[in-house]
Parts: structure tokens; sequence; C-alpha cells
């Protein structure tokens, strides 16, 4: 976490802002978390550390970590973006639960020497790219009632 927080301080410093001591709860805190998070969750997170940190300072430092490229939000379909670090973290890619919402992350040798193949048919340098499957969950295919959506299989 610590190289992390150097490296965001760095960015900070050519922004001309400075590390604030609500950002670093900010950072310590996303930067200490090893899943996806919304912002809302961090933000309960954090204000149990720190009532005084605002939610507007949460959605701010959020973007200055995105803008700086230590941190990557998506939206995975369900109308607001999950983040995760990137310092540390090999490429992955995702599974996504259209019921629950679950993300599962995984890596698979077969798809990163064919993503690799694409890159390189058609020259490409990759700056960020990640395969995402929306599909439906064991947990919730098993809750489904029969013939229900969950059931269907996908073309």
């Amino acid at each position: 976490m610590k190289e992390e927080l150097q490296r965001f301080e760095q960015f900070l410093h050519t922004k001309g802002l400075r590390m604030t001591p609500q950002r670093r709860i900010i950072a310590e805190t996303l930067f200490a978390t090893h899943h996806h998070i919304d912002a809302e969750t961090l933000c309960d997170m954090v204000r149990g550390r720190n009532r005084s940190v605002s939610r507007a300072t949460v959605y701010r430092t959020l973007s200055l970590l995105v803008e700086s490229k230590l941190l990557d939000g998506r939206d995975y379909g369900h109308g607001y973006k999950q983040y995760e670090h990137v310092i540390g973290h090999e490429h992955h890619d995702h599974l996504i639960c259209s019921v629950c919402g679950k993300v599962l992350e995984f890596t698979n040798e077969s798809v990163e020497r064919l993503q690799q193949e694409i890159l390189d048919e058609h020259g490409y340098a990759p700056e960020t790219y990640s395969l995402v499957i929306h599909g439906v969950c064991p947990d919730c295919r098993t809750d489904a009632p029969a013939g229900g959506a969950a059931s269907s299989s996908a073309h």
C-alpha cells in the first residue's frame, strides 16, 4: 500500500494538490480492499474511520485515483461503477452475475494468449483491456424458478 500512496501523492503534487488527511484515509481504505467496491460502500467504510470525510470528498478522490491510473472504475451494467486498484494485480477478466451483481475475477492462459494474438494481429499496443462476461452465477441459477430467465441459454 505504501507504493500506491506515494504514487498518489506524487500525482497530486503534479496537479498542484496536496495529500489531505481525508484523501489519505480514502486511499488507504481503498488500497486495503482487495475486491471490487462501489463508491457508496467506500463512503460507509471511510466514514466508519472518520466521520468528517464527506461523500463529495470520496467521489472527488475516486476521480483523482482513476485519473492517476492507480484505480480502475467500471460500470458492469448495474448503473454504478465498481472500483479496484491496479498496482500489484495481474491482468484478469470478469464474470458478472446479471441477477445478484457479483463480480468474479478470473485468469485463463488460453484467453490471455488469444487477447495477445488479437492485439498483435491488429498492431495494437494495449493501454487497458478486459473481457467481461455477463451471465447468471451458480447460486442465482439454483435459486431461480423453473423456466425463469436464469435457466435460458446464451446465444
